[in-house]
This record gives structure tokens, sequence and C-alpha cells, in this order.
């Protein structure tokens, strides 16, 4: 309904319409499935993709390296080595050259 109320704002009548048509197929689908008896078949339709949101997410932030209590994300150009923040990174020691011989 969210999208089809989004679609509305945007001119988007056709798109809008389209939903709305599916949105009602795909309801009256499952309910006469719920009157005829299958509720745990509709339920397990229902649920199916809130199950797979949950798990490609997970997946997602996973690969990403992305967690609830970090704040900063670092991203990596490929090829291009990351660099740690500024206030981690210890000041650089010069090292005294090798005398030379002649």
């Amino acid at each position: 309904m969210v999208q089809i109320t989004i679609d509305l704002f945007q001119s988007e009548y056709e798109t809008a319409l389209l939903k709305f048509i599916i949105m009602f197929i795909f309801t009256a689908v499952l309910n006469i499935l719920c009157l005829n008896g299958f509720t745990k078949f509709v339920w397990f339709i229902v649920i199916i993709p809130i199950i797979l949101l949950t798990y490609i997410s997970s997946v997602l932030f996973y690969v990403f390296g992305i967690s609830p209590g970090k704040t900063n994300v670092k991203v990596q150009k490929q090829g291009v080595p990351a660099q740690a923040p500024a206030q981690a990174q210890a000041p650089a020691q010069a090292q005294p050259s090798p005398p030379q011989v002649k």
C-alpha cells in the first residue's frame, strides 16, 4: 500500500494501478486458501519473504563488514590498501641511515 501511495504522488498512475490489481489478486488468493483450510500453507507463503529479507540483509551486513556498533564504515577501492584513522597512527620515527662505505 505504501508503494502504491508513493507511485500516486510521483504521478505513475499505471504502475500504481498494476500494483493495486496484483495486491488485490494476491489477497484474494490467500483468503480463498485460508477459507479452504490451507492456513499453514498461507502462513508459509507470508513468512518466507520476511525470513529471506532478514537472511539476505544479515549476509550483506557480514560481507560488507557493517555492524550496529560501528559508526565509521571504511570503503576500500580495489587495489588500494585501506589506511588506519589519523588518531590511531603512531608518528613516524626517522630511521638513522646506515654509514656509507667508500
